[in-house]
């Protein structure tokens, strides 16, 4: 309250000052020095838009997002939802966080609905009918975070979730719900030295570890622990040459053990899944199956367990400042990064069913019409049988690497 400012800043005060005066409020006082005044608690509105995308999985979607907090930032609230129809179909959640001081705290309320129209054959006619299949995955949670310092912080949060599939077989005229719940505690200490790059980290050094779970606290519900680690390490040679090098992994333990799957990269846009596709045998598998990626020169789901270990290794490069338009009007191209790496990982579970998993290949990066994008060439490479590479696959996906 006591600094003085330059002297191009008078002219300003003063005009401020008397339109003070004119207001019938006074801020500051004769000799300049502002009145404290008890802080009024005002919401406003920070974000308010609407979006569209393509989802891997689920197709086209579209969102509206709103998000109102207050001068200070202490409190936010925000609403994010695609209604259709009614609020059994559609995907929303309500949030309120709290940030005032070192601890942070968020509460809020998720639906999220996904219906599937497949083809059945009718065991009366022979012909192929519509079954339509609805999931549903809802529930209030609580999230806290506190940081112990600018690099490190622990985050827990409680959800109390409910799964439900709504089944039903047009051409027998009937219905058939299935649904379960749990309580889903989870802590998470995370640990971030690294220094920022174009694209992805350049040197330092990032962690997790978390454990998760499900205390079957009656007989009905799903009963679970989960372990899970996660290793970054980066080595700078100079002018954007990178060695990156990650471990991660995971452990479930109990009767609903959670299932990890393993082969792809995240974001995979030309997807394509291995024989069998994800499992669904279980409720609980359509939403606690975990991804353990990436794992270049496989398909979606090529193996999957209650435990995996993988290992990532990539070298990163710069390999063409910009790419212009010549004769043919082609978008421009500026910063394209080049990748080569190798990834090795293993899924097993309690049977000891284990499988072996190995891929090496090349990538681009670069930023396309505002998007980070990827292309990966991979080969599989047989670290069981020892029959060498196999038939490349094709990745184009949307996202930055680890």
């Amino acid at each position: 309250r006591n600094y003085v400012f330059e002297d191009d800043m008078d002219d300003l005060l003063t005009t401020s000052h008397v339109e003070e005066v004119e207001s019938g409020r006074e801020t500051r006082t004769d000799d300049g020095r502002y009145i404290p005044r008890q802080y009024r608690l005002t919401f406003s509105p920070d974000i308010t838009y609407g979006q569209g995308g393509v989802s891997t999985y689920y197709g086209t979607y579209a969102m509206a997002q709103f998000m109102f907090s207050d001068l200070l930032g202490d409190h936010r609230i925000s609403l994010a939802t695609n209604l259709q129809f009614d609020l059994r179909n559609s995907d929303y959640q309500l949030s309120y966080g709290y940030f005032a001081n070192r601890t942070n705290y968020l509460i809020r309320y998720f639906h999220t609905a996904r219906n599937f129209r497949v083809f059945v054959q009718n065991p009366n006619t022979g012909r192929l009918d519509i079954e339509q299949v609805r999931f549903r995955y809802y529930g209030p949670g609580l999230q806290v975070q506190y940081p112990f310092s600018k690099f490190t912080r622990v985050d827990f949060s409680m959800n109390f979730i409910n799964l439900s599939r709504d089944l039903s077989l047009v051409y027998a005229g009937v219905s058939d719900t299935e649904d379960t719940f749990f309580f889903y505690p989870e802590v998470t200490l995370t640990r971030d030295r690294t220094l920022p790059g174009f694209l992805s980290p350049l040197s330092g050094s990032r962690y997790a570890l978390s454990i998760t779970g499900s205390p079957p606290i009656t007989s009905d519900m799903i009963g679970f622990v989960s372990l899970l680690g996660d290793y970054r390490r980066y080595f700078h040679l100079g002018r954007n040459y990178v060695f990156a090098f990650r471990g991660s992994g995971a452990s479930s333990f109990g009767p609903d053990a959670q299932s990890f799957f393993m082969g792809g990269i995240q974001n995979w846009i030309n997807f394509q899944w291995a024989e069998g596709g994800l499992q669904t045998d279980r409720l609980e598998d359509i939403f606690l199956s975990l991804p353990a990626l990436p794992m270049r020169g496989h398909l979606f789901n090529s193996a999957i367990g209650d435990r995996f270990g993988l290992f990532n290794a990539e070298f990163r490069f710069p390999l063409i400042a910009a790419l212009l338009p010549g004769p043919i009007p082609i978008i421009p191209f500026y910063n394209i990064q080049g990748a080569a790496f190798v990834d090795a990982g293993s899924v097993w579970d309690g049977n000891d069913h284990e499988a072996y998993l190995g891929g090496a290949g090349f990538g681009l990066r670069t930023i396309l019409l505002g998007m980070p994008f990827r292309y990966d060439i991979a080969w599989p490479y047989d670290l069981e049988g020892g029959d060498g590479f196999g038939r490349r696959v094709h990745y184009f996906s949307i996202g930055i690497d680890f």
